[in-house]
Order: structure tokens, then C-alpha cells, then sequence
């Protein structure tokens, strides 16, 4: 169990780190059309399009969190993690 909460402690961390940056980003206002700041702007493209995908694979692997077992009653519909994230 400590495992699980290491997990969801770390993605936290991450959740916060991201924050920091967009908060840095400022909605691209330091940018200018001429000089973007020196940043290669397709790897910036490519890590965000990774950070994409890999919430996808998140959102997929925890889509099974709420599905419970009852003995003789089936199985309990998951959580729709994708409608909960649309809902934010």
C-alpha cells in the first residue's frame, strides 16, 4: 500500500512542478514573435505533446479505479476518469 501513495505522492510533485512552469511561461507573454526567448520551440512542442500522452496512459491504467467485486452482485461500474477530467 505504501507503494500506491508513493505513487500518487510523486505525481503530485509533478502536478506541482508543472504548475511552477506555466506560472514561469506567464501565457507566453515574455515572448516575442522574433525571438521566442531562445527556446527550440518544436522540443517544447514535442515535451508537451509527451506530457499528453503520457496523462492519457494515466487516465487509461487508473480508468479501473471504483470497479469492485461483490461476491454474487457482479461488478460495479468504473469511475469515467475522462468525463471526471473533462469536467475540470
Amino acid at each position: 500500500m505504501a507503494q500506491n501513495f508513493d505513487i500518487i505522492e510523486s505525481l503530485m510533485l509533478d502536478h506541482r512542478r508543472l504548475g511552477r512552469l506555466l506560472q514561469l511561461i506567464d501565457n507566453g507573454r515574455w515572448w516575442t514573435d522574433d525571438e521566442p526567448c531562445q527556446i527550440d520551440l518544436s522540443k517544447l512542442e514535442d515535451a508537451a505533446g509527451q506530457i499528453r500522452v503520457s496523462i492519457a496512459r494515466i487516465e487509461l491504467l487508473v480508468g479501473n479505479v471504483g470497479i469492485r467485486s461483490v461476491a454474487g452482485q457482479g461488478t460495479a461500474a468504473p469511475l469515467s476518469v475522462p468525463r471526471l477530467m473533462a469536467e475540470l
